[in-house]
């Protein structure tokens, strides 16, 4: 019989509740040696339960699923592949040598061939489905305890269910042995101890000679004796009498939470505070840790030969025995991480928001690297290169013919410039991307297209336009031998000043991560912002940890135990999504001024809506102050939460992109508005504001081709429309560059321009740009007595 962690014990423990020790203690005696040695590769540390199969191979239940290891390495269950929960609360290997396995919520399952399988006929419906311990008799019945639903046994075929009226002393059973008489006992969270002789139930509490009537684990020495660990003490039962231990006979706690007995008749005990083993009569201290806080024991198991499993709370499973351990082989390949459109300056892992990733996954075995000399100076190509010369450090480092690489926003496209490329030398066996943008970056079009046209010198500016990643997309492939995992997060129920828009994680639209084929998850992820990633609480694909753990981490698992193949399995047909064109609701005239340090200027907007507006804020560099002022005089600031109902706000000092502020109104009164900015930092600044009126008014732009050669015509059009229906008889002038400036293209709605038909609200013109290179037009469009509106578009020119 193995024994398991007790619910109440995970419960308690997993809130630090037990991590300064058992109420009752005594100087803790010296540990004898050798000290167990860890099996490093375990992907969690808070293992549960502990059972070896019929090939004497362990296998580990955890707080965050299922784990084999085979002598080597470790291997985990992605729930696609194995158990659909992840908390694993009881293992048991039966006569049979069939593994069987409870969960907390699921019920019970049980391992045919290499398939987990719900059990044939499910546990009585006044069963809990919340398994907490496993046992089989000499007949071979399965015995099951749950917290709350009592206990029941499967004969195979029929399930009995045994009432707390006609059957153990509670219904919150923590553990159950059996022993060589063919009874079973019962241990509960505080009823003491049942037992179960076929026919009648005897009850054991504190009365008759219990330490405690909570009872954590049982086991059955050689010599027949049952051994109960408790919240206070161990206790031996010869059937006649109970005798007590506790820390005063030698004990490294009174809190036992776990037993097991070898075949030499030595008794091992897990505590709170370390293990001890009882031998020749007395007890000894094996291990209480090599840090100031002792190990927390929570299950243990042992094989023919006498080797010791240990399972604790927080760092996994070791091994005590005789034997040297084996040979514990990297069971992971070695992870890249790749950065996004600018990393830090450092170019450090540890300035990297990545570095929590970095943290988890060495945690979990796997080697990490950094791709360093990545920048949004060079292009996707040469960003590639320096990729490859990472990949190439890694493999040399760890032996390992491929990498698994993991991509944050624009480091994805890194990832995929590299494998989709003709340099691709056949070293990467899997693709993460977290929110990367594969269709191109749609929310800030606007900004993007506006540092293009004042010459900001970053080819990653040109690649992250949605024009040259449809270029991108219609010439490459993923290799089929390589699978893509693409995370995209979505804010848009979360965040007051997103609502509205397509799902996308505050800059990168759904739709563009999944343009392309991979496997395809959707998460409630912000795209990180800041080296601490946290955007107002809400979580991001890098912080905290329950994407890793959810999608993440199972992923990279599920590659790693197909390491014997030459990659993963490819990933399942996904079809390349369809990104629409940029489309969102055009924006008022952009205003930018320089304002200098410790001044403040007040930017005049005038609106003729009375639908939703969000007013946008930019800057370059500094501490920015952003103010709201209504026609009618009411002051908006966000920082202060200065805010009416309908208003929100969003602030964010270092995003990715560029820093920004912005308030979402809804219903916001036409007439004169005030965006009043002010410079704290101690330097000057440079500023944009604009205002994105959603009043049903839309203005698409487009060209009649994406790439040009020298001298062709570029024909431009503009369609014009309220509510559905064409605008007529507005100006609508488009903004391209020009030698030593820019020139103004006027667009028509007569018929004869490649608009359409006269006045249905298409406007046209055609011109031969004057310069090469990725261009902008930007078009504004006027009517007589409302707000200007501008959208603009990015054309590129051999």
């Amino acid at each position: 019989m193995k024994h398991h962690l007790p619910l109440a014990f995970v419960l308690v423990a997993s809130l630090g509740l037990l991590l300064s020790g058992s109420v009752v203690r005594a100087a803790t005696p010296r540990p004898v040696s050798p000290a167990p040695a860890p099996l490093p590769g375990l992907p969690a540390r808070g293992v549960t339960a502990l059972s070896l199969d019929a090939n004497g191979e362990l296998w580990a239940g955890t707080l965050t699923g299922l784990a084999h290891f085979d002598g080597r390495r470790w291997q985990t269950f992605a729930t696609a592949r194995a158990i659909g929960v992840p908390w694993i609360s009881a293992l048991l290997t039966d006569r049979q040598g069939r593994l069987w396995a409870g969960t907390l919520g699921k019920g019970l399952y049980r391992r045919d061939g290499n398939e987990w399988r719900t059990v044939d006929r499910p546990l009585p419906k006044t069963t809990s489905d919340w398994i907490t311990a496993l046992a089989t008799d000499d007949g071979g019945r399965l015995w099951a305890g749950t917290f709350g639903g009592g206990l029941a046994s499967f004969d195979g075929t029929t399930w009995t269910r045994y009432p707390h009226s006609n059957g153990p002393a509670g219904p919150w059973v923590q553990t159950l042995t059996s022993d060589r008489q063919g009874q079973v006992w019962v241990g509960t969270w505080a009823g003491g101890l049942s037992r179960f002789d076929g026919h009648t139930w005897q009850t054991y509490t504190v009365a008759d000679g219990l330490p405690d009537n909570q009872v954590n684990a049982l086991v059955v020495g050689a010599d027949g004796a049952l051994w109960a660990g408790t919240n206070a003490g161990l206790a031996r039962f010869d059937g006649r009498q109970w005798q007590t231990f506790t820390v005063a006979r030698g004990l490294p706690d009174d809190h036992i939470s776990a037993l097991a007995a070898a075949p030499d008749g030595t008794i091992w005990v897990g505590t709170a505070r370390g293990l001890a083993r009882f031998q020749d009569g007395r007890f000894s201290v094996v291990w209480t840790g090599e840090s100031s806080t002792p190990p927390v024991i929570s299950a243990l198991a042992t094989d023919p030969q006498g080797t010791l499993w240990i399972g604790t709370l927080r760092e996994g499973v070791f091994r005590l025995g005789n034997a040297p351990p084996p040979a514990v082989q990297n069971a992971h390949r070695p992870v890249v991480l790749v950065h996004g459109w600018h990393g830090p300056a450092s170019d450090l892992l540890a300035d990297s928001q990545l570095k929590f990733l970095a943290r988890w996954l060495r945690a979990d075995g796997y080697p990490v690297f950094y791709a360093t000399d990545i920048t949004a100076e060079r292009t996707l190509d040469e960003n590639a290169r320096a990729l490859q010369q990472t990949i190439t450090r890694a493999r040399r480092a760890t032996g390992a013919s491929r990498v698994h690489l993991i991509g944050h926003s624009m480091g994805g496209l890194v990832a995929r410039a590299y494998v989709e490329s003709d340099r691709y030398a056949g070293d990467v066996a899997s693709v993460t991307m977290l929110g990367t943008p594969n269709g191109g970056l749609h929310l800030w079009y606007g900004q993007l297209a506006r540092w293009l046209r004042e010459g900001r010198a970053e080819p990653s500016l040109i690649e992250l336009t949605p024009e040259f990643m449809a270029r991108f997309n219609a010439t490459h492939r993923p290799p089929p031998a390589v699978p893509y995992l693409l995370l995209a997060g979505d804010l848009t129920g979360r965040v007051d000043v997103l609502r509205g828009w397509p799902a996308n994680d505050g800059l990168i639209r759904r739709d563009s991560v999944f343009a392309l084929p991979g496997v395809h998850v959707s998460t409630a992820d912000a795209h990180g912002w800041t080296d601490e990633t946290i955007l107002y609480g809400v979580p991001a694909y890098t912080w905290p940890r329950r994407t890793y753990d959810r999608y993440i981490r199972p992923w990279l698992n599920d590659c790693d135990e197909r390491s014997d193949s030459p990659s993963c399995a490819p990933a399942p047909p996904v079809p390349r999504a369809t990104v629409e064109a940029p489309h969102v609701p055009p924006h008022t005239p952009t205003i930018t001024r320089n304002i200098a340090a410790g001044t403040t200027l007040t930017l005049p907007l005038t609106l003729d809506l009375t639908g939703t507006a969000r007013f946008f804020l930019t800057w370059d560099s500094g501490d920015i102050r952003f103010r709201l002022v209504t026609p009618g005089g009411i002051v908006h600031d966000g920082e202060q939460g200065e805010r009416d109902k309908g208003v929100a706000y969003l602030r964010l000092r270092d995003p990715e992109i560029v820093p920004f502020a912005v308030y979402r109104v809804t219903k916001p009164p036409a007439g004169r508005w005030l965006m009043v900015v002010e410079n704290r930092g101690i330097a000057p600044a440079t500023i944009t504001a604009y205002a994105v009126p959603e009043d049903g008014q839309t203005l698409d732009v487009s060209t009649d081709k994406i790439q040009y050669a020298a001298s062709e015509p570029v024909v431009i059009r503009a369609a014009w429309q309220v509510n559905g229906q064409p605008v007529r008889g507005g100006t609508l002038v488009a903004k391209v560059a020009a030698e030593g400036g820019y020139r103004s293209v006027l667009l028509a709605d007569d018929g004869r321009h490649e608009d359409g038909r006269a006045n249905d609200g298409l406007y046209a013109a055609q011109f031969v740009p004057s310069q090469a290179g990725y261009q902008v037009a930007s078009v504004t469009a006027r009517r007589p007595g409302r707000t200007p509106r501008v959208q603009e578009i990015i054309f590129n020119v051999s």
